[in-house]
């Protein structure tokens, strides 16, 4: 799954915007892919000047592309004129978890399934006693005196 994000001049029509991301989404399917979700956003202010427009219409597209052809995607839309800016981004799938080390790995250790990353059930410390302010302020005065 990939996100397109591209930002359209600020000067055209909305007929023309939408002439215009109906050629890329013929662009997208053209180059075998298959747009699942497509949002057309409002003229906004850019935080800074792009080939000297300081505003955008933002259009973002989410869509299944094959990999050996996002490079003639990118090229087309690098030579479309109408386009200030675009990226183009690999979306992670919504089921992918990563497991998080605790702590570092030791002789010994257990595996995290799937992962390389190793902890060992030994290393974590128990959690200690809180202390109150009055012994504090005992150890503060050893120390100081």
């Amino acid at each position: 799954m990939h996100e397109i994000t591209y930002i359209l001049r600020p000067e055209i029509s909305p007929e023309e915007i939408s002439n215009e991301t109906k050629k890329i989404n013929e662009l997208v399917g053209k180059n075998g892919g298959s747009i699942s979700n497509e949002h057309v956003g409002q003229k906004r202010k850019l935080a800074y000047q792009i080939k000297k427009a300081d505003f955008g219409i933002y259009v973002t597209i989410d869509a299944e592309i094959p990999k050996e052809n996002l490079f003639k995607i990118d090229a087309e839309l690098t030579l479309n004129k109408r386009v200030l800016r675009h990226l183009i981004i690999r979306k992670e799938s919504a089921t992918y978890s990563q497991p998080t080390v605790v702590a570092k790995p030791k002789k010994g250790s257990k595996r995290l399934i799937g992962r390389k990353k190793t902890v060992n059930e030994k290393t974590i410390a128990p959690a200690k006693p809180k202390t109150s302010m009055e012994e504090l302020d005992k150890k503060l005065d050893e120390i100081l005196t």
